[in-house]
């Protein structure tokens, strides 16, 4: 090898093992430092193991609702009925022309102690004062 380079890192074979073991070294101030052993310990007992993969669901055997999350992806799915026609309310009460064969009818049956009360399909006096019904 001619002058060794200050900036390379140099891999040498650690001693009679096999596999991808190596010390590391570099040239500095004229000498060759070691740095890095052949042989590092790692603690991976925290870590994911082939048998725990194992245990869980393979993806392919899922249903597609349970990867994809679309509701259209879903079997089995319940008949949600049309509402289309069914009564929405206004933003100012109900008009008294919408409510109910029933509560019509206790509408034009109520009665007030004292003064005028009269109703009519959309409105209804108490005490002189025309009111809408809410």
């Amino acid at each position: 090898m001619d002058e060794p380079d200050e900036t390379t890192i140099y891999l040498v074979p650690a001693g009679n093992t096999s596999g991808n073991l190596y010390e590391e070294y570099i040239y500095v101030d004229n000498a060759w430092e070691k740095f890095g052993a052949g042989t590092v310990n790692v603690d991976l007992s925290n870590y994911v193991t082939q048998s725990d993969i194992n245990g869980k669901a393979n993806s392919a055997d899922l249903a597609a609702v349970a990867t994809t999350g679309s509701y259209n992806d879903l079997s089995n799915k319940p008949t949600i009925p049309d509402v289309s026609g069914f009564y929405t309310k206004p933003n100012s009460g109900i008009p008294a022309s919408d409510l109910a064969a029933d509560a019509k009818n206790l509408w034009n049956n109520l009665t007030y102690s004292s003064g005028t009360f009269s109703t009519d399909a959309n409105s209804f006096v108490l005490g002189g004062s025309n009111q809408s019904p809410t």
